[in-house]
């Protein structure tokens, strides 16, 4: 592996994730603007795509390891269990809603204690 392998996975990895930022803002604003499908539903999905934007930004310009990059996938991870919980909503009087709600909301809460963890640990 030659020296200058760490610097092109560098350079691939900005542009592909300014590239996924790109990409999520335009599905997200196209996503908002078509009209079909459960309005809940669109909204949440919207808003995963523009968490999922701005995580794409920040690891572009921070880095994956970088602060603020682990705070924005938390979001991100919230925004798209949203999208889970948006989903499953419509089926409230079957079975899957009901069975699906305590499992997303452990995972919510498992992602809310990812900053704490973050913050704990640049304490020490």
């Amino acid at each position: 592996m030659s020296a200058a392998a760490p610097l092109i996975w560098a350079f691939i990895g900005f542009w592909t994730h300014l590239a996924g930022a790109v990409a999520c803002a335009l599905v997200a604003m196209w996503y908002l603007r078509n009209p079909v499908g459960d309005p809940i539903a669109r909204r949440a999905v919207a808003a995963a795509l523009g968490l999922t934007a701005i995580w794409c930004l920040l690891v572009a310009g921070y880095g994956p390891f970088g602060q603020w990059a682990f705070l924005s996938e938390a979001a991100r991870n919230l925004g798209w269990l949203w999208v889970l919980q948006a989903l499953f909503a419509g089926q409230e009087a079957g079975e899957n809603g009901r069975r699906v709600r305590p499992v997303l909301y452990a995972l919510a809460l498992v992602t809310l204690l990812q900053p704490v963890l973050l913050g704990v640990g640049m304490r020490f």
